[in-house]
Formats: C-alpha cells, structure tokens, sequence
C-alpha cells in the first residue's frame, strides 16, 4: 500500500466520521465543541488547566475524584477572572483533553 493511498484512505476517514458526526449531533454542535477545544489550547487557558491538574495532583490527601474536584474549582475561578467562558461540559474536556496530554508526555512507569 502506498502513502498516497493511505493518505487517501485516512482522508475518506475523516470524511465519513464528519458526516455521521453531523447526522448524529448536527453542525452546529460539532461547531461549539470546535470552539471550546480552540479556548482550551490557546496558551493561557491551557497553561491554567495544567497549573491547576498538577497542583490538584500534588495534593497529599483526598481521593481521585477530591483531586480532579479541586481542579475542576480551580481552572473555574481562573477562567472566570480571565473573563473565558466554557461552562461545565467544557471544563470537563478540558481536563480529559489536558490529562491525556500529560500522560502522553509523562513516560510510563517500569
């Protein structure tokens, strides 16, 4: 198989995944899910989430779920004084999108 072939492969994809995307939620959901992934990896605001993940993570008592609670207050109070707006949902994709970054930076350990 060729890399333009599977170039092509991957193309067509994305295509059909956008489409059912579309059939299933509509355009203009997939369009405020678009912008809030735009605010979260602008520079400030990730470098918000990321402070509060790992300040949250440092803490030495609470469970996962006390953790990612503590974020979640955390990146809300910093957008709020930044004036950015993403609600709870966007907060949320927030912190999975961010999380997921982390990790995939973070080598696994032995």
């Amino acid at each position: 198989m060729s890399l333009t072939s599977i170039k092509t492969f991957f193309q067509h994809l994305g295509s059909e995944i956008h489409s059912a995307l579309v059939a299933l939620f509509g355009q203009p959901a997939l369009d405020a899910v678009e912008q809030k992934f735009k605010i979260i990896l602008t520079d400030d605001v990730r470098a918000i989430f990321i402070d509060a993940i790992n300040a949250a993570d440092d803490l030495t008592v609470g469970t996962g779920a006390d953790k990612r609670a503590a974020a979640f207050t955390q990146i809300e109070a910093d957008l709020k004084t930044k004036g950015v707006a993403l609600g709870t949902s966007g907060i949320n994709l927030g912190i999975e999108l961010i999380v997921g970054l982390l990790k995939a930076k973070t080598p696994a350990a032995a």
